[in-house]
């Protein structure tokens, strides 16, 4: 999840930061001005497919939709599988 705050670092200002977890997976939702989801055209959308891709692979969802005044970025990350030794 480093490389969705190092996206949102470079290219917006994190307005919000909401976390929630319950007994199968932690959501994180970042909202962020200064970045709509059309201006992730080009370099900043083939990164963010990028992280997209590798989450995926390990089972974690990232979602992106607009929001009055910026864009928000959702993850959902299952803890299925971990033991408390895992997840520190």
């Amino acid at each position: 999840m480093r490389q969705v705050l190092g996206l949102i670092g470079e290219h917006a200002t994190p307005t919000s930061v909401d976390i929630t977890a319950d007994t199968r997976s932690y959501r994180f939702a970042i909202e962020a001005a200064g970045l709509s989801p059309g201006a992730l055209a080009g370099k900043p959308a083939s990164r963010l497919s990028r992280v997209q891709d590798t989450a995926a692979q390990a089972g974690i969802s990232i979602a992106i939709q607009p929001v009055p005044g910026g864009t928000q970025f959702t993850c959902q990350l299952p803890l299925t599988g971990y033991t408390r030794d895992d997840r520190g």
